[in-house]
Formats: structure tokens, C-alpha cells, sequence
């Protein structure tokens, strides 16, 4: 019984030094694999950087991935294989020969020991070999083969793993666009990426925002040390020249805009980033329309009318407003004594009514989703015709 407990003893060493053994692995093939994807990812990026031709950005990005998921394998994949699987199944002359290269003069006792307890399983009553096994594994007693398995290595590859990490990291927030161009270009091998422009641009006219129907007055201003004497404007692939108003500052007028417009700048074969002029819609009025109902006592028939800037109706007469606007969520009512705000119907339409005694001016506003868009608003002027004027 002392020799089996013993013999556990032994066995549990053995897992022991596996499991650390091949912790120390994957530990250390995963600071390889990250040290290799920085690699990978800066010189891919810096030769994608320089390449136009589709054939060669397909050939970087097969080869990265080739080389990622390899890598991924060999230093991450095999190791965590071994982890899960190896550290309690492997064969006893393996376990005793990596023992040994990490414990001096101890592979061939081991081995040795090993193969007595084999023996012993098969002849369970060998005498001989019962107490070879028991002075052999008494001489392992002192030992924690766990213990020979240092961690030195990955301090190392961590300190190689941070340095190169900082590297990186100031590279890229020095030359960012390097990095993002050179990426893209790998992985959309097939499309198309000018050259940048030798020269930055900022665009004067902010927002990109303008009133569907209206102009738009681009204005940029260049900056670098090149200056350039003449400027193109792409706008939804047509080309337009830009107008020099001095040494660094162009424009250019898109003409009654109606829907959203793509442009970017181009200089000889060098093409800026895309820009986007967003089209704001503007509220406005659809119908309006006035029904108008004249006391019952002047016997007068109701009728409608289309707006109109000016209108007459007998004094204590009904007004009802019938409005469908668009692009708008309420608006705004004013009859010179009390403003009131009105939201629109599902449909966009929205009615109200006034009591007519004295004149007035009633002043209808449209509210505006956006700040840069100038909203509808109509006036009517109301008089009144006195009862005595109606007989």
C-alpha cells in the first residue's frame, strides 16, 4: 500500500511537471504569435502603403493570411493541444527524456522506474520487482519536477513583446495613415485608391449642409508646403475646375442642389478623401386652403377660397384653415393677440379656426428640423366688412 501511495505520489509529480511544461509553451508561443502579428501588420501595411496593382494587394493579403493562421497553429493551436491532451498522455520514454533535459542525471532512473510499474501491472505478484519499484521510487521523494519548468523565457519574450508594442503604438499615432491606406488597400485588393494629395485641405464652408433647391458656396483653404496653382473638384464623377481666389484658398458653386452630392478634390493624378453635401429638406406649404363662414343673419352662403395675401369677410364670420405641409414636425399660428403651436396629422395636415370681429394679421410659420434651413411662413391679412355694410 506504501508503494502504491508512493507510486501516485510519483504519477502526480510526472502530470504536474507536464502541465507546467506546456503551460510554459502556450504561454510563450502566444507572445511569439503577438510579436509576429505586429511584424506582419506593420511591413504589410507599409509595402500595401506603396502598391497599386491589384494582383500584388491579392498576393499580401493570401500571404498574411497564410503566414496568421500558420503561425496561429504552430505557436497557439499546437500547444493548447498539448496542454489539454499531452500532459496525460504521453508515452513514458518521451516523459522521461523531458524530464531529464530539464533534471540532470535523472532521465534514465526515471525511465527505468517507469517501466518496472509496468511490469509490475503485468505480474502483480513479482516479489523482485515489487521491491526494485519501491527503492526506486523512494529515491524520487525529494523531488518536485514541476519546479524545473521556469518561467524566464516569457519574461523575456514579454519584455521584446512590450517594446515592440510601444514601437508600434507611436508609429501609428505618427503616421496613422499609413497604417488605415496600407490596410484597406490589402484587403479591398480590387478597388481602386488614388493617390493622396501633397497637401492637406480644410474646408471653410462648414457644415456641408444646404436648402434642397438652393446654391451652395464651397470655399477651401490648402495646407502643406506645396501649393497648388489649380484645383479640380470630382462631383459625383464630374470633374469641375475650382476657382483660385488666392495662393491657398479655392471655391466652387453647386448650382441649385436637389439631392445629395459625393465630390472629392483631385490634384494631377492624386485624389482627396470623398466629402458628402448633405441636402436639407426645407418645410414648406403644399395646399392652403380657407373656408369661410359669414354670420347666419347677413344670409350669406359659406364659401372657400385658395390663400391669398389679403382678404375681406364679414365682420363675425368663421375662418377655418385647411393646411397639408411637408418636411416639418408643427408650426407656429399668430393672429396679432396669441401664438399657438400646432402639430400636423399623420397625413401632414392640420386645421384651426378664428372668430372674426376686428382686423387682423394672421402669421403662419413652419418650424425648421435644421438650423441651416430657412422654413416656410405665409401672412394674411384679415379686414373686416361693419354689419351696416352689408345692408
Amino acid at each position: 500500500m506504501h508503494s502504491d501511495r508512493s507510486f501516485l505520489h510519483l504519477q502526480n509529480n510526472i502530470v504536474q511537471f507536464r502541465k507546467r511544461l506546456f503551460l510554459e509553451r502556450l504561454l510563450r508561443g502566444t507572445l511569439k504569435f503577438g510579436i509576429v502579428l505586429v511584424i506582419l501588420f506593420t511591413v504589410y501595411s507599409l509595402i500595401g502603403y506603396r502598391l497599386d496593382s491589384p494582383v500584388w494587394r491579392l498576393t499580401l493579403l493570401i500571404s498574411n493570411l497564410s503566414i496568421t493562421l500558420l503561425g496561429f497553429f504552430y505557436w497557439m493551436g499546437m500547444p493548447l493541444i498539448a496542454y489539454l491532451l499531452k500532459s496525460r498522455q504521453m508515452s513514458i520514454e518521451k516523459t522521461s527524456q523531458i524530464i531529464g533535459n530539464h533534471i540532470e542525471g535523472i532521465s534514465d532512473r526515471l525511465l527505468n522506474t517507469l517501466q518496472l510499474e509496468q511490469m509490475l501491472f503485468m505480474q502483480p505478484n513479482n516479489v523482485l520487482v515489487s521491491q526494485g519499484l519501491e527503492q526506486r521510487i523512494q529515491s524520487f521523494e525529494g523531488y518536485d519536477f514541476s519546479k524545473a519548468i521556469e518561467f524566464k523565457k516569457i519574461g523575456y519574450f514579454l519584455k521584446i513583446s512590450l517594446l515592440l508594442y510601444t514601437l508600434f503604438l507611436i508609429s501609428f499615432l505618427l503616421w496613422p495613415d499609413v497604417y488605415v491606406l496600407g490596410t484597406k488597400k490589402i484587403v479591398f485588393y480590387n478597388r481602386e485608391f488614388p493617390k493622396p494629395l501633397p497637401f492637406g485641405i480644410q474646408i471653410l464652408s462648414n457644415p456641408l449642409e444646404c436648402q434642397n433647391n438652393t446654391n451652395f458656396l464651397l470655399q477651401i483653404k490648402t495646407q502643406g508646403a506645396v501649393m497648388p496653382s489649380d484645383l479640380t473638384i470630382d462631383v459625383d464623377g464630374v470633374f469641375h475646375r475650382m476657382q483660385r481666389l488666392n495662393s491657398d484658398t479655392f471655391q466652387f458653386i453647386f448650382s441649385d442642389v436637389q439631392q445629395n452630392k459625393m465630390f472629392r478634390f483631385r490634384y494631377a493624378d492624386r485624389s482627396s478623401e470623398s466629402f458628402v453635401l448633405r441636402v436639407l429638406p426645407r418645410p414648406q406649404f403644399k395646399t392652403i386652403n380657407i373656408r369661410i363662414s359669414p354670420p347666419r343673419y347677413t344670409h350669406l352662403p359659406q364659401y372657400d377660397m385658395e390663400y391669398s395675401n389679403s382678404v375681406v369677410v364679414p365682420q363675425g364670420s368663421q375662418m377655418e384653415w385647411f393646411i397639408n405641409i411637408e418636411n416639418t414636425s408643427h408650426c407656429q399660428v399668430y393672429n396679432g393677440q396669441s401664438l399657438r403651436q400646432i402639430t400636423p396629422d399623420a397625413a401632414h395636415n392640420f386645421t384651426f379656426s378664428e372668430y372674426v370681429l376686428n382686423p387682423f394679421t394672421m402669421a403662419i410659420r413652419l418650424n425648421a428640423l435644421y438650423k441651416s434651413v430657412h422654413a416656410d411662413s405665409v401672412n394674411m391679412q384679415v379686414q373686416v366688412l361693419a354689419d351696416q355694410s352689408l345692408h
